[in-house]
């Protein structure tokens, strides 16, 4: 039963947020996050496929460091500075792809994770740059959306406007982390709220992701899982995600202790080798939600990156939908 479950993770790992070799400067715990290399390493090991794809999705305004002055002079229109800021996160953003386009192997899909900024589902990249980068997901952060919007609370019906809105952007392949709880959503988001953003991505043939990191069988997630549900049986396409920024980011690594020598090449394989408990538990947690996805009736054919085929193929059909 496991080894067949671990054919859902056949295809390229999803949302995961590397770095470049010299992006030392980082903040915190994402000193921590993975270089291309290492990420090919592990999770080739992990899955015992040296071949292994990934998507690097680094946060589009996040990977400019510049949010701690993402605030709008009282000079300025609200829509002059979100045009100022959508266009330097642009040029960053274009830069970096072409830098790791440069270093990056043959394994990696060159992406990005790009903020819905407001209830129309505009982005926080312009066109010109999102033409540019092979897989977008779209995510709503509420901390950004408030910084665009200069509003604190949102409601299930400004999520599902941004949702509605973002999907109809041709280049977004993906709605990442679409149900998390906030303290700041005013409402209760139900059922019902969501079934016509499930309509609009099968309509558009963008996928909804399912955090496989995450654990599936936690109360929260009971939203979660009734949608992903109804998503199979109206054949929305699904997406495995990682959302892995670092493994103290994990909430079931966060005892083990990690510094950056945990992460650095080229002593590879004696990392890998000494951090058993790490890997048993990652893959614990991934055969644990692929067994709960199971009994909703979710099937592997309708997991669009359980192999490198299915992905390819769902990549090439949206172009037609879009």
């Amino acid at each position: 039963m496991e080894r067949d479950s671990l054919q859902w993770l056949s295809g390229p790992a999803s949302h995961m947020h590397l770095r470049l070799p010299d992006e030392r400067n980082l903040e915190g715990k994402e000193n921590l996050q993975f270089t291309h290399e290492t990420a090919t390493y592990y999770l080739g090991r992990l899955y015992n496929n040296p071949k292994v794809r990934i998507t690097d999705t680094a946060h589009a305004l996040l990977s400019f460091r510049d949010l701690d002055n993402l605030s709008r002079p009282n000079s300025e229109t609200t829509e002059s500075w979100s045009d100022k800021i959508i266009t330097k996160a642009s040029t960053e953003t274009l830069k970096r792809v072409l830098e790791m386009k440069r270093l990056a192997n043959n394994n990696i899909i060159m992406g990005i994770e790009v903020d819905i900024i407001d209830n129309q589902g505009h982005l926080s990249l312009n066109d010109e740059c999102l033409k540019e980068i092979d897989f977008t997901i779209a995510s709503f952060h509420r901390f950004i959306w408030t910084i665009f919007s200069e509003k604190v609370y949102y409601s299930p019906e400004d999520l599902v406007s941004m949702y509605l809105g973002a999907i109809d952007n041709p280049s977004v392949c993906v709605l990442g982390h679409p149900i998390r709880p906030s303290s700041k959503l005013v409402g209760s988001l139900g059922f019902d709220d969501f079934l016509p953003v499930i309509d609009k991505m099968n309509e558009k043939r963008v996928a909804y992701e399912i955090n496989i990191i995450a654990d599936l069988s936690n109360k929260q997630q009971e939203l979660n899982l009734k949608i992903i549900k109804e998503c199979s049986q109206v054949g929305t396409p699904l997406i495995l995600g990682f959302d892995f920024h670092n493994a103290g980011g994990v909430d079931f690594l966060e005892d083990i202790s990690l510094d950056n020598s945990k992460i650095e090449e080229p002593n590879l394989n004696d990392i890998f080798c000494q951090n058993t408990n790490i890997h048993y538990r990652v893959f614990r947690r991934l055969i644990k939600n692929i067994h709960i996805l199971e009994k909703l009736g979710v099937t592997r054919e309708q997991i669009v990156n359980s192999s490198d085929q299915n992905f390819d193929q769902w990549l090439a059909k949206r172009k037609l939908f879009n």
